[in-house]
């Protein structure tokens, strides 16, 4: 299959989608077993997938790392998921008819159509299951392989590194991670998202509580980027918070058993926009970057209150019809009460996404623009997301990331979009940071 090549540019964003779904096989069905699983393959997974679909056509690439599951989700391709996809599409069917009923009975000619609207989805996505045999594992694995995105890894249950009580644990939560990957996407992966960006450097490490209550005795510990490196990662990431201040905290240089902090007054702060390696007791053999949250194009994409979602005309995701659980209402303002939303209006929302992507597209160059790299590094904007956020969450999502990627390719776009591996092949990463004293990540959602 022909590949998707990279293109050379002065300044790049690169896209990242993590999944948090817990492992939900053999947990029943609803409200928190496959019901999970289905939700996620049918309004996120095969909506990306199609949306990836439509790009290849056009010779468009969103060049994004996905890590499109959870591998503690379980068997995304087993027929136990294939029959539950078909048992929910059969009731969806009858709940969207008897909401069609009531809808023409009333009068609301306009609710019946979004009634129809939903018939078109749902028949979409079952047509799309069908078509990949569901194995939506499969999917994801033909556009990683032809380089449209680079999917990455995660830990075996996304267990929080800084806390887990032996390094023992957190090798068998990364080596079961890159071994699952390799199993169902055939080769190695480059990256790995690292539970909730929990980053903690290697040193002395005291565990918080006691054990069999003897008092808790402090013991060296790997770092975490020393523990990627052992299992060839390249690559990880973290929030914004880590590299917002202008220090220098290298944990290696001690004075007195404390470890020292150098504050640089006058330096400008590290950027947030260039690949850093993490500092390690051993430089040669584990030289691990790591990429850092934009905060700009983070909140302006997951905040419902000042991000797109949150805008009027996109589908509300809390008022649904009873008993089928469809949603008819838009957003109408984020403040406005459930009983006083609006009627949806599934072309307004389209438009919106156009708009929204231009905007996105807009920002990200002032961000790169107003902060300065390492002269002749070329920067590289990371906007790191929930991958549930699109099309679950935020049902016009994958509409959103398509007319990005347009944006991104359009000629005249500064900007182009790209992998992170593909960044690291073309500009290593910039020596190593001047970062906070702070060794504890925290997403946002």
């Amino acid at each position: 299959m022909p590949a998707i090549p990279t293109y050379r540019s002065s300044e790049y964003v690169t896209i990242t989608l993590h999944s948090h779904l817990p492992y939900v096989v053999n947990h029943g069905t609803w409200p928190h077993g496959l019901e999970w699983l289905s939700e996620a393959a049918a309004e996120t997974y095969l909506p990306i997938l199609r949306v990836l679909g439509e790009l290849e056509r056009e010779g468009i690439a969103l060049k994004a790392q996905h890590q499109p599951f959870s591998y503690s989700a379980g068997a995304v391709i087993s027929s136990r998921l294939q029959r539950r996809v078909s048992q929910v599409r059969a009731a969806q069917d009858h709940s969207r008819q008897q909401d069609q009923k009531q809808f023409a009975i009333a009068g609301n000619a306009h609710m019946a159509s979004v009634a129809e609207y939903w018939q078109a989805f749902f028949d979409e996505v079952l047509r799309d299951f069908n078509e990949l045999g569901g194995d939506i594992i499969g999917g994801f694995r033909h556009f990683n392989d032809i380089g449209a995105i680079e999917v990455f890894t995660c830990a075996a249950t996304h267990g929080y590194f800084p806390l887990l009580g032996t390094d023992a644990s957190i090798r068998a939560q990364v080596r079961t991670g890159v071994e699952t990957h390799k199993k169902h996407l055939g080769k190695a992966p480059r990256g790995i998202w690292i539970p909730e960006c929990g980053y903690r450097p290697a040193g002395s490490w005291t565990p918080p509580v006691s054990m069999n209550g003897a008092s808790p005795r402090a013991f060296q510990r790997a770092g975490v980027e020393q523990i990627l490196a052992e299992n060839g990662l390249e690559y990880f990431f973290i929030d914004t918070h880590l590299v917002e201040q202008s220090a220098i905290f290298t944990p290696y240089e001690v004075a007195g058993d404390v470890p020292v902090a150098l504050e640089l007054e006058g330096e400008p702060r590290a950027s947030f926009y260039q690949p850093f390696f993490a500092d390690t007791p051993n430089r040669r053999q584990a030289q691990v970057a790591f990429f850092t949250r934009d905060p700009r194009t983070s909140i302006q994409v997951w905040s419902g209150d000042h991000g797109y979602p949150g805008d009027g005309d996109y589908l509300e995701f809390h008022k649904k019809q009873w008993p089928g659980g469809h949603r008819y209402w838009r957003v109408t303002g984020p403040k406005v009460d459930l009983g006083e939303k609006q009627a949806y209006h599934p072309e307004w929302a389209r438009q919106k996404t156009r708009d929204h992507a231009r905007h996105f597209v807009h920002i990200a160059h002032e961000a790169i623009s107003k902060n300065p790299t390492t002269p002749g590094v070329p920067p590289i904007l990371t906007a790191p997301f929930d991958a549930e956020l699109f099309g679950h969450w935020w049902f016009e999502g994958p509409q959103f990331l398509a007319h990005v990627a347009r944006e991104f390719a359009k000629p005249e776009s500064p900007i182009k979009l790209i992998t992170c591996g593909e960044y690291l092949d073309q500009t290593s990463a910039q020596g190593l940071p001047r970062a906070r004293r702070g060794i504890m990540g925290q997403e946002r959602h």
